[in-house]
């Protein structure tokens, strides 16, 4: 199968400290994956009835089974490699202390996203009339439009925007590497944590600021 079509939510939370050059100060968090989530289920008997209550056996919660950090770091690879482009509509929902609407985030329905690996990128939301937000990168640059805020911006693919005071930064970068795992697992390190129903797993590249001394 090389062209998938699929529906798809694009989330981006753009909230955060930011340093010189638009990186985050801490360590940068670019993927979680949550898998086996399960609610245990509560039975109630009907009251009213003279009858003794009959007696239910509680339930026992569904847990996940215990995986490796390898296990599902090979499965994301796995699961990337049977399709080459993708066709998909998509609401693109922004989150960010500055935005002044509800949730400190901005919906955007209708959207239209294609993408030819490894970083060809089309994302345009709503996809017909006026766009409100627009990203697109050929791998090697980007462009970055939003209408709705005001701001456009571009650069190279893979690194920061433009620094700018107030700026909301929603990258191509981002948007790729949700979609395709395997550049988003390369060369960066990964941390699983397990729970009785859920995992997590957490890919990061390490930012680091200078040292205060160093600063001009």
């Amino acid at each position: 199968m090389t062209d998938k079509q699929a529906a798809v939510h694009v989330e981006a939370d753009t909230g955060g400290a930011l340093r010189r050059g638009g990186t985050r100060r801490a360590p940068k968090l670019v993927a979680g994956l949550v898998v086996g989530l399960a609610a245990p289920l509560l039975l109630l008997g009907a009251g009213g009835c003279k009858s003794e209550p009959e007696r239910i056996a509680p339930v026992v919660p569904v847990l996940v089974p215990a995986r490796s950090l390898e296990y599902w770091v090979s499965l994301l690879k796995a699961n990337a490699r049977p399709w080459w482009s993708l066709r998909a509509d998509c609401t693109v929902t922004i989150r960010n202390p500055r935005i002044p609407l509800p949730g400190d985030q901005a919906v955007f329905a209708a959207g239209r996203l294609q993408l030819v690996k490894p970083a060809k990128l089309n994302l345009t939301a709503p996809a017909s009339g006026r766009a409100l937000v627009r990203l697109v990168s050929d791998g090697r640059s980007f462009r970055v439009e939003m209408p709705f805020f005001g701001d456009s911006y571009g650069g190279q693919y893979g690194g920061p925007p433009p620094p700018q005071p107030g700026r909301i930064h929603f990258l191509p970068a981002d948007v790729v590497d949700g979609l395709e795992p395997e550049g988003l697992l390369a060369d960066r390190g990964q941390a699983l944590i397990q729970w009785e129903r859920h995992s997590v797993l957490f890919s990061m590249r390490p930012v680091w600021d200078p040292e205060p001394a160093f600063v001009s």
